[in-house]
């Protein structure tokens, strides 16, 4: 056999090797039950970044009662929701009523 044959039989060998079907997929190939599947093999799946910050908030109560230990707070800003439980600091009275001080982390998913 010729180099030129020889080189042309490498070739279509190797483009048949790339060929065969492997276990890659597209998006539109899977079903409902491939996705629900993977989700059960040890394929890991990242998890979201998630963001926090301090946050101080002043609510004003009626009465002394109605002030509560805790307060679950949300807050849209930056474009994300952000949302945690904040958790009583102090209180003051006014004029308007109870002022209860609250302090916590609030967490979004980035």
């Amino acid at each position: 056999m010729g180099k030129r044959v020889k080189k042309l039989v490498l070739s279509i060998a190797l483009m048949g090797a790339l060929m065969v079907p492997g276990q890659m997929a597209f998006a539109s190939e899977l079903s409902n039950a491939d996705v629900i599947n993977d989700a059960d093999s040890s394929t890991e799946i990242p998890k979201a970044v998630v963001s926090k910050f301090k946050e101080n908030v002043v609510i004003t109560y009626d009465t002394l009662e109605e002030v509560a230990e805790s307060y679950y707070y949300t807050e849209f800003s930056g474009g994300l929701w952000w949302s945690g439980t904040l958790y009583l600091i102090s209180t003051k009275k006014t004029s308007a009523g109870y002022m209860a001080f609250y302090s916590g982390t609030l967490f979004a998913n980035t």
